[in-house]
């Protein structure tokens, strides 16, 4: 399947289909930016996750920007996600496996097409992958050499995670360098408490993933193993997880771990239909179900579906985004508040308690930075003078992640 030959659902719409070509052979021909023992390890971890064996910490940005590939940006949303998964580790007492929405989370599927602005209306951001923040016709137009700024820009975030793991950082000895950018908050307070009584000692791997929303740039960082090098995990989202779609087609195709994103219009029959074309012979870790309902849906849906997942038989993992769904418009921007956030987590455990089987983990967006794009709830005062503007999802700050990572840390107490 080339670019050509895919519908154009919640792709991109270039001007210069030749000009793909050139950007999809370069990228074909750049080393690999991570090992297929790397990406089977995650794959067992996954596995075990399933079985409750060590639960799935994955977050990072809504969507990556290519300026954010620095050195001190990846140090900070990193360090942000050691810190989360250091308490869900402490005090879940539990294993804790690191994945980040980094390294390559450069594209973004939109409800519509285009943005309207003062009566001006031209095509969507879709991410720094595809075309510009900025608002004018040129940067919005659809740009074929982004996508190989994009694998540039995964690679050279990679590398910098790579020396962070060489280094002395990923250790928990250096858990108050992490990050320190809500450190006159009492919820770092804590933290400080939590590292002061932790013993022992323990380094922490980071794999990192990205949505698989372009497929013909998906399979250009494909080997021919049917390993997809640009990443240790991929997942497809909501919008694009029906059978049909190019997107569950190319996943077909490659021995990577997949989530599937589930929202609240998902059916019994659809996680059989996905199960048997993404993971028909049963390999544990392979495929992980992602539910992002929303507080007030979940567990009017998620039961059914874990039942489905039950009597096909077939090993799956369950990993809640407690993001996704509880995204509101307020005053025409995009809005989510905390209280939604681990309202979802918490059913999202009891929902998997009553059912019988293992919460494996969460999958959250947040930065590294003291932005202030969530509110903590729904009596948050001034929420138009004091929010920040996302530049698409509403993200965690790092005081807000340590708020859910407690909660998460809590329900995992209770659990294991």
């Amino acid at each position: 399947m080339t670019h050509r030959d895919i519908p154009q659902r919640f792709l991109p719409i270039y001007p210069d289909q030749d000009q793909v070509d050139i950007s999809l052979d370069y990228i074909r021909r750049q080393p690999p930016i991570v090992a297929t023992d790397d990406i089977g390890e995650l794959t067992n971890l996954l596995g075990d996750a399933g079985r409750g064996q060590v639960f799935v910490i994955q977050g990072g940005d809504c969507a990556e920007r290519f300026s954010d590939t620095t050195r001190s940006h990846v140090r900070a949303k990193i360090g942000s996600l050691l810190q989360a998964a250091f308490i869900a580790h402490v005090k879940g007492q539990i294993p804790v496996v690191t994945v980040g929405r980094i390294a390559g989370q450069y594209a973004k599927p939109r409800s519509l097409a285009y943005e309207d602005r003062d009566g001006i209306s031209l095509p969507s951001y879709r991410g720094d992958a595809v075309n510009s923040h900025v608002f004018t016709a040129q940067a919005r137009t659809p740009d074929p050499q982004r996508l190989v700024r994009a694998v540039e820009n995964a690679a050279r975030a990679y590398r910098y995670i790579q020396d962070l793991e060489k280094s002395p950082f990923v250790s928990s000895r250096c858990a108050l360098e992490w990050n320190t950018a809500s450190n006159e908050s009492a919820q770092y307070k804590e933290f400080e408490q939590l590292v002061g009584a932790s013993r022992p000692e323990y380094a922490q791997r980071i794999f990192i993933s990205h949505e698989s929303l372009l497929p013909f740039y998906e399979q250009a960082m494909t080997d021919e193993a049917g390993y997809n090098r640009g990443a240790h995990m991929l997942w497809i989202g909501e919008r694009t997880r029906y059978i049909s779609s190019p997107q569950i087609a190319y996943a077909q195709q490659v021995n990577n771990p997949i989530g599937i994103k589930l929202g609240p219009k998902a059916r019994p029959s659809d996680i059989h239909d996905l199960i048997q074309a993404l993971n028909p012979h049963g390999s544990a870790g392979r495929l992980s179900f992602i539910p992002r309902m929303g507080a007030h849906q979940l567990r009017n849906v998620l039961p059914q579906l874990i039942r489905a997942g039950v009597a096909d038989g077939r090993p799956v993992s369950w990993i809640i985004d407690p993001m996704h769904g509880n995204t509101l418009t307020y005053n025409g921007r995009k809005m989510r508040f905390l209280t939604d956030i681990i309202q979802e987590i918490h059913d999202f455990f009891e929902v998997c308690a009553a059912e019988g089987i293992a919460p494996a983990g969460i999958h959250i967006e947040f930065s590294g930075e003291n932005l202030m794009e969530i509110a903590d709830s729904r009596e948050y005062p001034e929420l138009d003078e004091i929010l920040d503007e996302a530049l698409v999802d509403p993200r965690l700050n790092p005081r807000q992640l340590f708020d859910v990572a407690f909660a998460t840390s809590q329900l995992l107490a209770k659990q294991y």
